[in-house]
């Protein structure tokens, strides 16, 4: 079922026979290894032995908890360790950690107080609204303030309501951090009260925008999630799995190893899933190929306890299945969260664009995108003709002209190479 050692070892020996690729330390197969088996609170007795063999191996502790902090896991990485090998591990990394997991119940508990204020405030102004990630999966899943850090509050609002939304939050202290137009392209507005510490993403979409998530659907179907100290809304189980999905591979350029360890732990809760339901939810959010990438990469991680007929239902290929071998080599490359190097990297995913066009559902869509995608106006476009701000629009009607010259041109020389062959 697990594939932690086969799997890895093979990625990682692709990685050590060219070492110009990724600069990593001797000991980064072993620690990843050790990283993969602490992040799961359901360690059975095969994984513990497989573990407690890793940390006899020497390793690099400070690079281990380095990777560990980075990657959002510092606290389910502490209770595995002080559970099953705290004799193994030096006592400053122990410490080290024990410190990190004080800090974030400290902090969640705080943030805890804070959402069922702003839960409060908002039901008082007739505001719809749904929390969602961060505090949600901490209680759904973990049932341990301990280990899943928070930094804010996600709350999504419907798009009608957010411009009243936003001026509440206003009036309250809070001050926005996002020009309007960095807020229109991120679908949330970034909230900031800085005598309470306190960050809100008050959202009216879920990113990236260029999926097209209907974040309307989302609303539609909301239900109350038990919280100390009372209930709050969110999304029911099956749309959250999905959004959980989303977020875990909407940025291929920053990926993160707690999104993954989030979605296992959810699959492996109590929690009653659907899975009829959720394939048919991902249908009508527009989320299939994000889910079916996001539940692949998890199960090339840790494996996955799904039903047999769902197996069949998640299957990937083509592009979709190199965006999801993408997502697991650089999830522990370095250099892949450095976007001046990104464009060097001799991978599947070359630019922004091309990646969210192999994410989205209906190949009506994806040649939808590319085809606009090619319209937006470039860099050689202003040098071509260069026009004052006032009459920048003129740039889409430069564009098709010259994208059609250029290709029409290739296609030309492509039918007289064939006719004189």
């Amino acid at each position: 079922m697990y594939l932690y050692g086969n799997y890895r070892i093979s990625v990682f020996g692709q990685y050590i026979s060219n070492p110009g690729m990724v600069r990593r330390s001797q000991y980064s197969a072993l620690e990843e290894q050790l990283l993969l088996l602490c992040t799961t609170t359901r360690l059975g007795d095969a994984e513990v032995e497989c573990a407690r063999a890793l940390t006899e191996q020497g390793h690099d502790w400070e690079h281990f908890v380095r990777l560990a902090l980075a990657h959002g896991v510092g606290g389910i990485v502490y209770k595995n360790l002080s559970r099953h090998f705290s004799a193994a591990v030096p006592a400053g990394i122990m410490a080290h950690l024990k410190r990190y997991a004080i800090v974030n119940t400290q902090s969640n508990m705080s943030l805890l107080k804070e959402l069922h204020e702003i839960h409060r405030l908002l039901s008082d102004n007739h505001i719809r609204h749904a929390v969602f990630k961060g505090l949600i999966i901490n209680q759904l899943i973990y049932h341990d303030f301990s280990i899943r850090r928070c930094g804010d509050i996600d709350l999504l609002v419907g798009v009608q309501d957010f411009p009243r939304a936003k001026a509440l939050f206003l009036s309250q202290g809070f001050q926005q951090t996002l020009p309007d137009s960095e807020e229109a392209l991120y679908l949330q507005s970034g909230l900031w009260h800085e005598g309470r510490r306190l960050k809100v993403d008050l959202h009216w979409g879920i990113p990236p925008q260029e999926l097209g998530i209907r974040a309307d659907a989302l609303m539609a179907n909301l239900a109350a999630v038990s919280l100390d100290g009372g209930d709050a809304p969110s999304f029911i189980p099956e749309d959250m799995l999905i959004v959980l999905c989303v977020n875990a591979v909407k940025e291929y350029w920053n990926q993160m190893l707690y999104t993954y360890c989030d979605i296992h732990e959810f699959l492996e809760s109590d929690i009653q899933l659907n899975w009829e339901l959720l394939f048919k939810r991902a249908k009508v959010l527009r989320c299939i190929r994000p889910l079916k990438v996001a539940l692949n990469v998890v199960k090339e991680l840790y494996g996955m306890p799904v039903p047999d007929g769902i197996v069949k239902k998640i299957e990937l290929e083509g592009p979709v299945e190199s965006v999801k071998n993408e997502l697991i080599n650089s999830l522990f490359d370095s250099d892949a969260r450095d976007m001046n190097e990104l464009r060097l990297n001799p991978r599947y995913v070359l630019s922004h664009r091309d990646y969210l066009s192999a994410l989205m559902d209906g190949g009506l869509t994806r040649f939808r995108y590319r085809y606009l995608m090619h319209l937006e106006p470039t860099a050689s476009d202003t040098k071509v003709l260069n026009l004052p701000d006032s009459l920048y629009f003129l740039y889409y009607f430069i564009r098709p002209v010259r994208v059609t010259g250029k290709y029409g041109l290739r296609a030309l020389y492509w039918l007289a190479g064939r006719r004189f062959d």
